[in-house]
């Protein structure tokens, strides 16, 4: 191909884990000269890389064999990659020993690849065993959790539910194996782990099977929800409620025009202003699409006036864009979008706020979670008459502004929108905007709010302003399972059941003698004031302390960005903003004055003498 483009064409390679070696070869090849190479950092948000070293397999992965033994097929599927055919081999029989009996599932099912939760994949093994292997490996109700294998298990196959990967031994070439990390391992949004071994890898991962490695809540639910939203009807009205925000953002006469069309319209609507989509947060974005659906008369009014008022009051961009956003609020599929997303929102709002509360709020916040799952599955049984509710209310916007209920033309194929049959517009939005939004939602509480995960949040209960609200019974039942999952952890399990009755009169009395005010709030405060003789107690309260279960308290309010980049000095590189950052960032570091004027009239000579 290369050598039928004419010169002057540009030529685009892309690859995904190439060497520099490669890259170069590549270039030669397709005769790309003064070439600029683009690379993608292999590193993810959501996986965590460790590295450490051991001795000996039994000592590295009998902590894996523990969590095998108990968690069985609820463990998260895992690969250890190997080197050579020969560790696989030991791997495969330290798990077979360990397990012995119970090394299928179910316990009584033959040694049978399809049963076995431990198996080993190399270039040696049989297709049928391979196939096998693969077959109840990429399932989700497949039995197999941990697979040995050499680089033979590799590309091409598509395993979308591993949690963790451990790399036994040093990499041959560094710069190639980081590429292939990712690859291996949680490219979705849920957090994975990638462990390396140096002569064979013993790592914090397999050191501490029971570390739960987890988005704050606040977070889970952004992504629970991101995940419910990718119907096209709905991602297509959230980029337009984003450009219509974007269009009275930051400019007057626009906004000034929205004011006069709401004076006019809608005398009576305190709000005069839109709200841009916030990207993190999604109280914010629930409030953004409450003002576009309260003010949607309004809006389709300004735009009317702008447009017909055209070129000889508004400049031509603004001529054009009225009309493209006119056209866009008005169709029934906009509409309809909104107000379904918008109302399933609704059930979202309280628990969006509670979830970035401390951890005195925390506790009632993750009951809360089962509140609003319930509710949410109450809709989905009666989705027929919640659903003509707010049909209800798209007809009458319709009407508002004069448009008639529609749906999109039904067509034998269609890859671009939804195109499911339906009798009249209603049935068509149940059926392609109401019904999956629930279902995903529904689905996506469940997988992010996972079982362990509301278990080792139910250890709030430790901290004494909660535990002085509940009966002694709930606290009991709820932190003895809270113990019950970190017992290879507690010095004593048996007596936690002791120690929680004595932690409980502890502040009952502390309460009834300082007041309320007086008890530790959260669990940072806590833990200072458990003694030595509540010794289970404090390793939970230890291990409760490093999860990240809610918001930093001052993520949003004591930014230092708006201070300092102003709006004054927009104009700032980014080198000089990197620095006043650090300074910013690092109060406590002292800086010589005399020395900063000393090297800057240095890089600097001028006429006039810096005192």
């Amino acid at each position: 191909m290369r050598s039928i483009l004419p010169n002057g064409v540009h030529v685009m390679a892309l690859t995904a884990t190439a060497t520099k070696s490669l890259q170069s070869e590549v270039a030669e090849i397709l005769g790309m000269m003064n070439t600029i190479s683009l690379a993608v950092s292999p590193c993810e948000a959501n996986i965590m890389y460790a590295v450490g070293k051991y001795s000996n397999i039994s000592e590295t992965f009998k902590p894996l064999l523990l969590r095998l033994r108990k968690d069985r097929t609820k463990m998260p599927r895992t690969i250890i990659y190997c080197r050579r055919q020969e560790e696989c081999a030991d791997l495969y029989l330290f798990f077979r020993d360990g397990l012995g009996s119970e090394f299928t599932e179910p316990c009584d099912a033959p040694d049978h690849s399809g049963f076995r939760l431990v198996d080993m994949f190399t270039s040696c093994t049989d297709s049928d065993v391979k196939s096998d292997i693969i077959s109840s490996f990429t399932v989700v109700e497949g039995t197999l959790r941990i697979v040995c294998a050499t680089i033979a298990f590799g590309l091409g196959i598509d395993c979308p539910d591993v949690r963790q990967v451990f790399h036994v031994g040093a990499p041959a070439d560094i710069v190639l194996h980081s590429g292939k990390w990712p690859f291996r391992t949680g490219w979705e949004s849920s957090p994975s782990s990638v462990a390396r071994g140096g002569n064979g890898g013993n790592c914090p991962p397999s050191q501490y099977p029971l570390a739960l490695y987890t988005h704050c809540t606040s977070h889970c639910l952004n992504l629970a929800v991101v995940a419910s939203f990718e119907e096209v009807s709905v991602r297509n009205m959230i980029g337009v409620v984003n450009r219509v925000s974007v269009f009275f953002f930051a400019h007057p006469k626009r906004q000034n025009k929205l004011e006069e069309a709401i004076q006019n319209t809608q005398p009576e609507s305190k709000v005069v202003k839109l709200k841009n989509l916030c990207r993190t947060r999604w109280i914010e974005r629930i409030n953004a699409l409450d003002r576009i659906k309260n003010l949607h008369s309004s809006i389709v009014a300004c735009f009317e006036s702008i447009s017909s008022e055209g070129s000889r009051m508004w400049s031509p961009d603004s001529v054009t864009d009225a009309s493209t956003l006119l056209q866009a609020i008005i169709t029934t599929e906009f509409l309809s979008a909104l107000v379904i997303t918008n109302g399933c929102l609704q059930y979202l709002r309280g628990l969006t706020i509670s979830l970035q509360e401390e951890a005195k709020d925390i506790v009632q916040a993750v009951s809360e979670i089962k509140t609003v799952t319930s509710s949410l599955e109450q809709v989905r049984e009666n989705v027929d008459s919640y659903h003509s509710r707010w049909f209800e209310t798209i007809s009458e916007i319709c009407r508002e502004v004069g448009v008639i209920p529609s749906m999109p033309r039904i067509c034998s194929r269609q890859h671009h929108r939804a195109n499911t049959p339906a009798s009249d517009p209603s049935e068509y939005f149940r059926r392609n905007i109401t019904v999956p939004i629930l279902d995903h939602l529904l689905a996506e509480f469940d997988r992010r709010f996972s079982l362990h995960q509301r278990t080792a949040f139910q250890g709030f209960y430790l901290v004494p302003s909660v535990l002085v609200k509940k009966d002694l019974e709930t606290v009991s039942d709820v932190l003895m399972k809270v113990g019950e999952y970190y017992d290879l952890d507690l010095p004593n399990i048996s007596s936690l059941c002791g120690e929680i009755h004595n932690w409980y009169s502890k502040w009952k009395s502390e309460e009834e003698n300082h007041g309320l005010a007086s008890l530790p709030s959260t669990l940072s405060s806590t833990l200072p004031r458990i003694s030595s003789f509540f010794p289970n107690i404090k390793v939970l309260a230890t291990i409760l302390c490093t999860l990240p279960v809610t918001s930093c308290s001052a993520e949003r309010s004591f930014s230092g960005l708006k201070r300092i980049k102003t709006a004054l000095r927009s104009s700032m590189s980014n080198e000089r903003l990197s620095n006043l950052t650090l300074l910013h960032m690092h109060p406590d570091v002292p800086i010589d004055i005399e020395e900063v004027i000393n090297e800057f009239s240095r890089r600097h000579p001028r006429r006039i003498t810096l005192i």
